[in-house]
């Protein structure tokens, strides 16, 4: 996905009215100095999000500091967690802005005994694709994000 691809779903999700309502996340990693990886987020800044946090974390503590730390609300003794993922090797911005508005109906109807969330993870894949398919058993390392 291109940054602009990006963007554009970041600003088709954003429109959230009040806080009750859905919403969207942005949580960026970048291995590097801040200022370098501040350049890559600037698209997202100028979105004007209504919370905003940028940090360094230390490598052991990005998770806990991942989405504004809502990691440690995942295990709580008695909550009811299911997830279901797909690998996906292209974007599809139309679906994703489908899907994300059949889901927050589908949320607004049941809240609050159902919360429903969408997470996409993407990451590069240069690295794992220039490993030779002979020298590792892990397959599929040639798609783009897990939905």
């Amino acid at each position: 996905m291109l940054l602009s691809q990006a963007v554009k779903l970041v600003e088709a999700f954003a429109d959230h009215g009040d806080l009750l309502q859905s919403g969207f996340i942005v949580n960026a990693n970048y291995f590097g100095p801040q200022e370098e990886g501040l350049s890559y987020l600037q698209p997202f800044i100028d979105l004007k999000p209504v919370i905003q946090s940028v940090k360094m974390v230390n490598w052991t503590g990005v998770f806990a500091d991942a989405y504004f730390g809502l990691d440690t609300t995942g295990c709580v003794k008695g909550q009811y967690v299911n997830a279901y993922t797909e690998a996906l090797k292209q974007t599809d911005v139309g679906t994703l802005e489908s899907f994300f508005a059949d889901l927050s109906d589908f949320s607004a109807t049941n809240f609050p005994s159902i919360r429903a969330s969408l997470v996409i993870h993407r990451f590069p894949t240069q690295a794992v694709l220039a490993v030779p398919d002979n020298d590792t058993v892990y397959p599929y390392r040639d798609i783009k994000m897990h939905v």
